[in-house]
């Protein structure tokens, strides 16, 4: 009776730490935590290692309805900014599809804050205002201990810069299409090649830059001597409009010169059909004119009489009027061939210059940096609320 008791004690320990494991394991730990409020409640209690960690819960939704919950580990420390760059370098946040109906910026924020957290690097969230605007943005914050604080962006390269390059893409293949002429492929294929280079590589994590009454800036974290002042990116975002007005420019050119191929072309073909038709009636002509002039030595050979005579006449004549046609056709033509020889050589010297003009707007980008090409700014920002 003393083992059936003890067994059954055995069995009934047993049972508890079970039980005991699967409570812990159900609000302790940070992965299985349940978001409601009266779950939190239970998470504070329960949670044997809340001096090591602790979770906010914000007044900010998801598209799930759910909130967004913070981890913040206590350990967590202030990074350098070599640091914090190696850890978003290796963070793969930004690399989830963005989807209004499932994944927004709130969700991308809390993700990198916790994988900051988890990595024992201190993390914030902000919430962005801006004028006139019913929806802000999330971004994160980390107090570096050498270059201070810095904003990222965890979204990697924003619609409006992805927008701008596919608009610029279409753009040249829509020149590219109506073209004939291979040398305007040339001419453009390096400089979309360096821009589908440039795209990816700054599909990295974004420094966000902030300030009152400013637009937001993004610039991706692979910038070269990054800094994150506003009046750096000012001074970014400046030479970055500036060389996306001269691609606009080049653009212009380019789709103009491209017109004015494909005008050139089209005379080249009617030219070229015409000085045909003149070759063929030349022939003809020549043909007409050495019977003529047999019949003409038969004539004085043999003497004919006044009626061949007459015909003969008539004949010269209608020579004379083809010869005249011929003339004034050839002339034309000549005229026709200095005309295109000048519009050939004045396309020449366009497309050289847009060649030069292609390259110097490579080197134009990579003085600024071809990431910075893709920087882009949002709306003009109303309030900035920052939560560690």
């Amino acid at each position: 009776m003393a083992e059936k008791s003890l067994s059954f004690k055995i069995i009934k320990t047993v049972l508890f730490l079970a039980l005991f494991l699967l409570t812990f394991c159900f609000f302790a730990l940070p992965g299985y935590v349940q978001q409601g409020q009266v779950k939190v409640a239970v998470f504070e209690k329960a949670n044997p290692f809340k001096n090591y960690y602790s979770e906010i819960l914000l007044d900010v939704e998801k598209p799930n309805g759910e909130p967004v919950r913070l981890i913040n580990y206590k350990k967590a420390k202030n990074p350098t900014w070599e640091e914090l760059k190696k850890f978003l370098l290796s963070d793969s946040t930004e690399k989830i599809p963005y989807q209004e109906d499932r994944f927004v910026c709130t969700n991308f924020a809390e993700a990198l804050h916790n994988n900051a957290e988890r990595a024992g690097i201190r993390a914030g969230f902000v919430k962005i205002s801006f004028k006139n605007e019913t929806v802000g943005h999330t971004v994160n914050i980390f107090e570096t201990i050498d270059r201070g604080r810095v904003f990222i962006d965890d979204t990697g390269l924003t619609t409006s810069a992805r927008e701008k390059l596919v608009q610029q893409q279409r753009r040249a293949q829509r020149i590219l299409s109506a073209s004939e002429s291979q040398n305007l492929d040339t001419v453009y294929q390096k400089l979309l090649e360096n821009f589908l280079d440039f795209a990816q590589k700054c599909q990295q994590d974004s420094v966000a830059y902030l300030k009152l009454n400013e637009k937001m800036g993004l610039l991706p974290i692979v910038w070269p001597n990054i800094k994150f002042d506003f009046d750096f990116w000012q001074k970014i975002s400046q030479e970055r409009e500036r060389y996306f007005n001269l691609v606009d420019e080049y653009f212009e050119e380019l789709e103009k010169t491209n017109q004015e191929i494909d005008q050139y072309l089209a005379e080249l073909t009617g030219y070229e059909k015409e000085l045909a038709d003149f070759e063929r009636n030349l022939a003809d002509y020549n043909q007409q004119k050495n019977l003529f002039e047999k019949r003409v030595a038969d004539y004085q050979k043999t003497g004919g009489d006044l009626e061949t005579w007459t015909e003969l006449k008539q004949e010269e004549a209608e020579l004379n009027f083809q010869y005249n046609q011929l003339k004034s056709q050839q002339d034309q033509l000549e005229k026709k061939q200095e005309q295109l020889e000048a519009k050939r050589l004045n396309l020449i010297q366009k497309l050289n210059l847009l060649d030069k003009q292609a390259q110097s707007l490579n080197r134009l980008a990579q003085e600024i940096g071809s990431c910075a090409l893709f920087a882009s700014e949002s709306g003009t920002v109303s309030e900035i609320e920052i939560i560690w």
